[in-house]
């Protein structure tokens, strides 16, 4: 692949990062949302030195799409690192009915709620709404996350980098603000692997990655974790014929 350094950096990332740098200590609470596929690949790094030591929840989203005992395996995983996490199905379909209990119970306890309190009567106490940022790189579900979070569709999502176009708060509840933000992917360099997994994932434009090895990688990847078989059942198509090849050589 041609340089391993993904040139997608456009300058509505740069004013979030001067966003975050000038507005993170008035924030309660931030979420950064990856993908449940591949977490590390698809967090932001530095994140937590620009947030200033505000209060951050982990969401792995888009469960429905990884396997579920590895998503357990994860969250395990960062909770030994003493670093609050939840698994959710934003856009899960059935499923989105308990996602939302699940991630409001989590963005509560976040916020040092706990028990059945709302954030409404705490925050009406306290004479301020609480004030919640949800950041991550592309693609990762943020928007949808916060339409699940406020219980109405608020901000535009879809399966493609680059919807949300600038700061936009949305107001869930009586006294909880969320902010949307769009996506952030830093320039560092990353390896071949990485860059692939990006694509992939719907991280980085199509243009990012080639799709023959796109394609090539994902296969490989394909079969070294499910086998022949697993790789046919879920392209649902024939295994190959193992019978020896005939006379004319085929």
């Amino acid at each position: 692949m041609a340089g391993d350094r993904i040139n997608w950096y456009p300058g509505l990332m740069e004013r979030t990062r001067r966003f975050l740098g000038r507005h993170a200590k008035h924030l309660d609470l931030c979420l950064e949302v990856c993908d449940a596929r591949a977490p590390e690949s698809t967090r932001w790094p530095g994140l937590a030195g620009m947030l200033g030591g505000r209060p951050r929840l982990l969401v792995l989203n888009k469960t429905d799409l990884a396997d579920p005992a590895i998503t357990q395996r994860w969250l395990a995983h960062y909770q030994g690192l003493n670093l609050p996490c939840v698994a959710v199905a934003a856009q899960g379909g059935g499923g989105r009915a308990r996602g939302a209990k699940v991630i409001k119970r989590a963005v509560r306890t976040a916020l040092g709620l706990g028990g059945s309190a709302t954030a409404d009567g705490a925050a009406s106490a306290r004479r301020r709404a609480w004030k919640i940022a949800v950041l991550g790189v592309p693609n990762a579900g943020k928007s949808s996350l916060l339409n699940l979070i406020a219980g109405a569709r608020r901000a535009p999502a879809g399966a493609r980098p680059g919807l949300t176009r600038g700061q936009q708060w949305v107001v869930a509840g009586k006294d909880l603000w969320l902010l949307d933000l769009p996506g952030v992917l830093p320039p560092t360099a990353r390896d071949a692997a990485g860059t692939i997994h990006l694509g992939l994932l719907g991280i980085v434009p199509e243009r990012a990655v080639p799709e023959v090895e796109a394609a090539l990688f994902l296969v490989g990847l394909l079969l070294a974790t499910v086998g022949d078989a697993g790789l046919c059942d879920r392209l649902r198509i024939d295994p190959p014929d193992d019978h020896p090849a005939d006379e004319r050589g085929w």
